[in-house]
């Protein structure tokens, strides 16, 4: 997660009693980006005997973020739980700027993802030949 998110202000946001969840709730802050926090919760998960996950980010940043938990844990199952951020405006999403940058720069970055996705592929694929 995010820096500056910690168990007790996630539980504050919740709809629960926070000494109901406090127990099954681990957050990981060594990941720098995506592909790290994949990466990251590959090993927890590893680590703990877990073969599913439910994604919780938003709307916009799931199909990435689905993309790279999928390259770090090809055989785990994966449950998509996407938010909607309230300052994320749809409606004619081009017209705001702060939602058109985030937007065309979340797909960009999708985009790279994808490509080095497809690189390492090309790559064990040669490593495998030799």
């Amino acid at each position: 997660v995010y820096q500056g998110v910690d168990v007790n202000k996630l539980l504050e946001m919740s709809q629960r009693a926070p000494e109901e969840l406090r127990c099954c709730v681990d957050l990981g802050h060594s990941a720098g980006n995506t592909a790290g926090n994949a990466a990251e919760t590959a090993a927890w998960m590893a680590d703990n005997g877990f073969k599913s996950l439910r994604l919780v980010t938003s709307n916009y940043h799931m199909p990435r973020s689905m993309m790279e938990f999928r390259h770090a844990m090809p055989d785990e199952v994966f449950i998509a739980h996407p938010v909607f951020p309230k300052n994320v405006k749809w409606d004619k999403w081009w017209a705001w700027p702060g939602t058109a940058s985030l937007i065309v720069g979340e797909y960009n970055k999708l985009l790279l993802a994808w490509t080095r996705h497809m690189r390492d592929r090309v790559l064990a694929g040669r490593k495998i030949l030799k």
